[in-house]
């Protein structure tokens, strides 16, 4: 909830919800939202949102993240799926950080 407060200060849409209850996700303008992001790591959280976006015909893009490879994209073609791995994007982060450092050009990876 912290996080969404300031996501709603830096002017964007968000709401915060239990994405497996058909009752949040008819409250959701779906037909007007262009990403839908789903930071639950766990899979059958993450797949329960995913069929109902689908029953919904929720046709834009969705994140989700994963701690492991799981097969959000295959379960549910209808949805691109991008996964959100903390572990590794965290590290990809810390590394380009290092090279800009190293490079003689801090601050340069935001």
């Amino acid at each position: 909830p912290e996080v969404v407060r300031d996501l709603r200060r830096h002017g964007l849409r968000v709401h915060y919800g239990d994405g497996e209850s058909p009752e949040f996700l008819e409250t959701l303008p779906l037909e007007h939202i262009p990403w839908v992001v789903c930071t639950v790591p766990d899979a059958q959280a993450s797949n329960a949102l995913l069929a109902a976006l689908t029953r919904c015909r929720y046709g834009g893009k969705v994140a989700v993240v994963t701690h492991q490879r799981d097969d959000a994209r295959a379960t549910h073609p209808r949805h691109r799926v991008h996964l959100l791995n903390p572990y590794r994007d965290g590290a990809d982060f810390a590394a380009l950080d290092l090279v800009a450092r190293i490079a003689g050009r801090p601050g340069e990876v935001e």
